[in-house]
Parts: C-alpha cells; structure tokens; sequence
C-alpha cells in the first residue's frame, strides 16, 4: 500500500511540474495558435465580423497627405469615371429617396474648384464639395488610413492578429444646421435631426492579402455625434453574405502630448438581426 502511495505521489508531482514547465511555452505560442484558428459562424447568423480602430497619429502632420475619395474609389475600388459618377449618382438617389435631400440639381457643375462648385443650390454632378445651400452638404471621402482601421474576425476565416486593412470610402452628407428629413425614413411630416448630422453611402473594402472582401453600406438612419461619441446603425448588402447590419460607435480621444487616437468598434452581421429560432 505504501508502495502505491509513493508511487501516485511521484504521478501527480510529474504532472505539475509539467504542466508549469509547458505554461510558458504556450502563453509564447498562443498567437501562433489563433493565427492558425479559423473562426466559426455563430448559431443563427451567416456570417460575423469585427472591427476596429485603433491607430495615433499627429493630426495635422505638414508631411503626410491622406489618400482622397478619388483615390479610394480609382485605385481602391477600381472604378473608372463613368463608375464613379453612377456610384455618386446612386448616393444621391438614395439619400433623395430615404431622407427627402435632392442634391440633384438643374445645372451641372463642371470645374469642382471653382467657387460655383463649392456652393451650388442643389448642382452637385462631378463636384468634389457641393450644397444644399444652408441645410446640407455632399461630399466624398475615404477614412484615413492612420486609424488603423482593421478587421480582426471574419467568420469562417483566419484573419492575422494584426487584422485585415480596412479601406472604408464612399460619400458623406452633413447637415448645415437643424435640419427636418423626410424620404421613407422621415415620413410625410419629417423628423428634425440638429446640425452636423451625417449620412453615408459607402463601401468596406478589406484587404486579405488575396481576393479583397467588399461590403457595401449605407445610413440605416442619421449619424448624430454626441457626449459619448458617435454612434452608427448601418445597412449592408454583399452579393455572397446578402443583406446585413453594421453596429458601432466611434469615441476618439486627444492624448497628452496632442497626438490622436482612434477609438472605433465595429460588429457586422448576416443577417441583420440573426435568424430568428423555431416557435
């Protein structure tokens, strides 16, 4: 018996002094091992993914010049100029269509530097910056690259721990003061949004290092920027994940010594609200 005794005591001794021997060599290896991990789909969704955004960076830095919508919709998106111009004309329908705004306008602005350009009542065609004059403005954009803006899950991938760039670009609609939007998400008797209220109509392009994942969003409703920061609800539509939500909120933040820092958390799912679960 006393035999036995010793005998489960040097077993249970081994099995300690493995398990702490191996500790330290799976803590250093763990990346490794979730770089390796393809990450499932969660029960009643078709698809999952993450972002965020978390880049510091010296905001106005004399040296650095952020790529520009042109370049996010050309060299990003690969569109030519009759591509860009029935992107930018889809925007403008829809936020005619939802929110009741016509930047449609009877004379087409030809010079987007000129002065005309920058103020039309409603001419907006081929201009980099253009009115509503005194309630809105529309504009293209492309969000710069030093917020670091990634995808860290893609469902039924394996995405680095670095995360996948995302290139996030398209065209962005600001109001000018308190303004009331109608259009099929305001109604007949519109709803009042304050100043500095913002659409979008854009596209997610993240780069795998292979073939890119490209999901189109727009404004579900108004970005409206508050206390605890900007708060985002948008709809997403993919030719292979169909339609879906994006659901975040931006709080950026000003360090000590001036620099910025990005603070963005993005959730993206197909569909938009899960697949409801039998009766």
């Amino acid at each position: 018996m006393e035999t036995i005794k010793t005998t489960l005591r040097i077993c249970i001794l081994s099995v300690l002094l493995f398990s702490l021997s191996t500790s330290s060599f799976a803590a250093e290896n763990m990346n490794d091992v979730m770089d390796g991990c393809v990450l499932p789909t969660p029960d009643r969704f078709d698809k999952f993914l993450a972002y965020m955004g978390a880049g510091v960076y010296v905001p106005d830095d004399p040296d650095y010049t952020a790529p520009d919508y042109m370049y996010f919709q050309k060299d990003i998106m690969g569109r030519d100029e009759a591509g860009i111009e029935a992107d930018r004309t889809a925007a403008m329908q829809y936020f005619l269509e939802t929110f009741g705004l016509d930047f449609f306008g009877e004379e087409v602005v030809e010079d987007p530097t000129s002065v005309e350009a920058m103020s039309p009542q409603g001419a907006c065609q081929m201009a980099e910056l253009c009115d509503i004059e005194g309630v809105a403005t529309f504009n293209g954009f492309m969000l710069d690259p030093r917020q670091e803006y990634r995808a860290y899950a893609v469902s039924e991938m394996t995405a680095p721990a670095e995360g996948w760039a995302v290139r996030d670009g398209g065209w962005m609609v600001m109001t000018i003061e308190e303004t009331t939007l109608y259009g099929t998400w305001g109604g007949e008797d519109g709803k009042v949004v304050p100043a500095g209220s913002m659409l979008v109509f854009g596209d997610y392009n993240i780069d795998t290092g292979d073939q890119p994942i490209i999901i189109h969003y727009h404004s579900g409703s108004p970005i409206i920027p508050g206390a605890e920061g900007i708060m985002f609800l948008c709809v997403l539509t993919n030719p292979e994940f169909g339609e879906g939500r994006a659901q975040g909120i931006m709080v950026p933040k000003t360090l000590e010594d001036g620099r910025a820092q990005t603070n963005i958390r993005n959730i993206l799912t197909f569909p938009s609200y899960g697949i409801p679960p039998e009766a």
